[in-house]
């Protein structure tokens, strides 16, 4: 029997007894619970990310676009020569100057898919044909001009304003 500090008996209490091997044991142990968090965690991960809404086909070309024009912006800006953007019915292009000649870019188009319709309106003179609907020039400025790309579920307003400032909004939100 154990002895306290001044020498006197002390009983055994159950709580200090060691568990019995082999015997039944209450409840879980930590790494089971554990292991039981980390997979709920896992399984709710995959249904978050599985039903999580997707972009409408105008929202995803919207961004496309707006992408497409601060590239042409910026390359304006870096070589210092004009950089335009041809506007069509099925496709936004870039181009740039070539011995007098506006010449398409490299990958520098976003085409557009048939559910997503383009229209545009710019201020002053519109383009002459063969010439791009708006102008980057190397001093950072640009040709103003909206463009409204829409589909069955929403439309979105492209605004290039003459410092070559570019927004994306969605009328009515």
């Amino acid at each position: 029997m154990p002895t306290s500090a001044i020498g006197r008996a002390m009983p055994i209490s159950k709580a200090t007894d060691p568990a019995p091997i082999g015997g039944s044991e209450n409840g879980f142990s930590l790494t089971e619970l554990m292991i039981v968090v980390f997979i709920i965690g896992v399984v709710s991960s995959f249904i978050l990310l599985t039903s999580s809404p997707t972009a409408s086909p105008a929202e995803e070309k919207a961004d496309d676009v707006r992408q497409m024009l601060e590239q042409a912006s910026q390359q304006a800006v870096i070589s210092g020569q004009p950089y335009g953007v041809m506007i069509s019915k099925s496709d936004v292009q870039i181009v740039h100057r070539s011995l007098g000649n506006w010449v398409p870019v490299e990958s520098g188009s976003v085409e557009f898919p048939s559910n997503v319709s383009v229209s545009f309106t710019r201020s002053g003179d519109g383009a002459a044909d063969g010439q791009p609907d708006i102008v980057f020039d190397p001093l950072g400025s640009a040709s103003a001009i909206q463009l409204i790309l829409s589909s069955a579920e929403d439309s979105f307003v492209i605004d290039v304003d003459a410092g070559a400032n570019i927004t994306v909004e969605e009328p009515g939100v």
